[in-house]
């Protein structure tokens, strides 16, 4: 009686064990989100951005512009789940630093429209991270900003996928890798230099 006593402890522990180790797993391989101040996700024509620090989750009907817009302007990170953000208007990322849009393959749908980049200047925009997003019809300009880091992304029936411009100091130190321009007019643009700007 005593051995199937001990025979039972071993096998609940043996299965709480298990089920604890599978949870940690997959708690692990969502806990990446954790790092972002928002996370976007399509459900059908609704968009849910989740705010990571409380929880709360607001609702955005027809475009991802809003929605990308209130995140960047409210915090400088946002992480992309998988589906098709449609945008009616342009994606301001203005005097930040270290403001990331992230993904695993989420699309951006432009329709003309773009993702800037911005900076007053330089010191006021440094280390912008774009990475692994399939981008139809929009451009990435980055305008008096440093070190921005665009990756993994495909540039899709662009007319431009990726501009550089000065207009107030200087944009330079910027690095794009493992990008890809696919029926794109320019692929990446160097724009003149304008009004208090210098031509590096």
């Amino acid at each position: 009686r005593a051995i199937i006593i001990v025979l039972s402890a071993l096998l609940v522990m043996t299965v709480l064990n298990t089920y604890l180790i599978l949870e940690g797993t997959r708690s692990s391989m969502s806990s990446s989100v954790v790092n972002y101040d928002f996370v976007l996700s399509q459900d059908g024509s609704t968009y849910k951005l989740k705010n990571m620090l409380t929880g709360y989750v607001t609702l955005q009907t027809q475009s991802a512009s809003a929605a990308l817009n209130e995140a960047l302007s409210r915090g400088k990170s946002v992480y992309l789940n998988t589906g098709t953000y449609i945008l009616t208007e342009d994606i301001m990322i203005s005097n930040k630093l270290n403001a990331k849009i992230v993904s695993d393959g989420a699309i951006i749908n432009g329709n003309g429209h773009k993702i800037v980049i911005y900076g007053d200047e330089y010191t006021t925009s440094q280390y912008a991270l774009i990475s692994g997003l399939s981008i139809i019809n929009a451009t990435i300009r980055v305008e008096n900003s440093l070190g921005t880091t665009i990756t993994n992304t495909n540039f899709i029936n662009t007319t431009t996928g990726i501009e550089f411009a000065n207009t107030n100091t200087w944009s330079e130190f910027n690095k794009i890798e493992n990008c890809q321009f696919i029926n794109a007019t320019e692929g990446i643009a160097f724009r003149t230099p304008t009004s208090n700007a210098t031509g590096s």
